[in-house]
């Protein structure tokens, strides 16, 4: 592909001073509730405090509308949103826990090395060394169109449809560093088509940039970037015959149901050109904890852990789509990383096993009194405890593990049985462990201390 040049953007605070479309958000809020049908956003999405402890998949159509109209007034500019979709306050600080900087320097360092490994450092290096404006995802945004572009640099022309691309974080970078690409962005969300759609405008002057509500009988390859909603996809791409040969998604699936992943993975397969690309990077410890049905004959050229891995196991993963059965060449890719994430678990046990005993030592004392001990949560932090409690047989007279109402569940973790928290028969010998990351961690007691219920919160922080 011919580029323009190897700096991503030059942002400023102006570039996401942006305020909110009333009257185009209303539109987009009133058909979603009309027409998106399966294709409702999950309701991490539609409300204005993420509390873990109320997601369920899919909100009705009254509630999804009353919470996206909610979610705007709470939001009504971009820099208000940018925490959601990067992690930064309004100010566009990393709110990193381990720095507080802009950016984190030791994921900046991290990154740096990853690429060297991956032998291409050009984009890397234009943009730290820039005066461009930075913030930590900017560094993101570096790693994938670095391994895009490692991937591409040989094709003659581009044709990206980006699931869930948030405000327009790739899509900008990608339409600023190579000329004659065509960019579908479609979502669910109705804050992210609208604040795609106005960022881009202001920070790509020079490019056609359509949305579907302007035109919706264009096609939109005739548009440098064209943001559709979801629900309009496969009809559109239809009527026009279109065929992508790169497809991307990046945190957006971890946050769906069984039913979208598989919808979106096979809409890759009927819609993809021969040959073509699928970047996918995800946290399989997230909301969707189910199946990725991958279609057979897609080859795996890549599974691996990044320097901006959500989890343990949060791998970028890149397809290409064939003709055959590639099951057996994929193992041999699959199995070393699933080796990687074993041995990456017990060099992080070694680290905390100690301390963790102790602690869950103190535990056995303080909840020997209670009969009904639940342990809050099923992903890494949970698995992490439930390792250390068998291999040193600590008995916390554990009833079985809890997740939010509407998480998707196992039947089984550890030997106990998991309970959706509504399941749970509280009395006054409850007590909940909480074994969640940080962020949840807090979303979680701060719920569950609103209704009273008693609480013990999580020990380790970071696994």
């Amino acid at each position: 592909m011919d580029t323009r040049g190897l700096l991503i953007h030059c942002h400023t605070n102006e570039s996401f001073n942006i305020d909110a479309d009333t009257n185009l958000y209303k539109q987009i809020v009133d058909e979603m509730s009309d027409r998106a049908g399966d294709f409702m956003p999950h309701s991490c999405w539609t409300k204005v405090n993420l509390d873990d402890s109320e997601y369920t998949e899919i909100p009705s159509k009254s509630d999804a509308s009353k919470n996206a109209m909610r979610v705007l007034e709470k939001n009504q500019t971009l820099t208000a949103m940018l925490e959601c979709w990067l992690g930064c306050d309004e100010n566009n600080a990393s709110i990193d826990c381990e720095t507080g900087g802009i950016p984190n320097e030791s994921k900046v360092f991290e990154l740096e090395e990853f690429l060297k490994g991956l032998g291409d450092l050009s984009f890397f290096n234009e943009f730290k060394n820039s005066s461009s404006y930075k913030i930590t995802p900017d560094f993101m945004t570096i790693q994938e169109i670095s391994m895009i572009n490692s991937l591409t640099k040989n094709s003659h022309e581009l044709k990206i449809l980006e699931i869930g691309g948030g405000y327009g974080r790739l899509a900008e970078a990608v339409l600023n560093v190579y000329k004659g690409v065509k960019y579908v962005l479609a979502d669910s969300v109705p804050i992210s088509l609208m604040y795609a759609y106005l960022f881009l405008k202001k920070n790509l002057p020079n490019h056609r940039i359509g949305l579907f509500y302007d035109n919706p009988s264009a096609n939109p390859l005739d548009y440098d970037c064209y943001i559709i909603p979801a629900w309009h996809l496969e009809s559109v791409c239809t009527e026009n015959s279109i065929d992508f040969n790169l497809f991307v998604n990046i945190y957006s699936m971890q946050e769906m149901s069984q039913w979208h992943v598989d919808y979106y993975l096979d809409f890759f397969n009927r819609f993809g050109a021969d040959r073509a690309l699928i970047y996918l990077n995800n946290s399989k410890e997230y909301i969707f904890k189910g199946d990725w049905n991958y279609p057979k004959q897609w080859q795996l050229l890549y599974r691996n852990n990044s320097p901006f891995s959500m989890t343990l196991n949060s791998p970028t993963e890149i397809f290409v789509k064939g003709d055959s059965d590639y099951t057996h060449l994929n193992n041999l890719v699959t199995a070393p990383y699933n080796n990687s994430l074993y041995i990456s678990f017990l060099n992080s046990s070694g680290r905390y096993s100690r301390q963790f005993i102790k602690i869950l030592a103190a535990y056995v004392d303080l909840v020997k009194e209670s009969k009904e001990v639940y342990i809050y949560g099923t992903g890494d932090v949970a698995t992490y405890w439930g390792t250390i409690m068998t291999r040193y047989s600590i008995d916390l007279n554990c009833k079985g593990f809890v997740v939010s109402d509407g998480q998707l569940k196992k039947d089984v973790f550890f030997g106990h049985n998991v309970y959706y928290l509504s399941e749970v028969n509280i009395t006054e010998k409850t007590v909940f462990l909480i074994a969640l990351c940080p962020t949840y961690a807090r979303e979680v007691c701060e719920s569950l201390q609103k209704r009273g219920l008693p609480i013990i919160s999580w020990v380790i922080e970071r696994i």
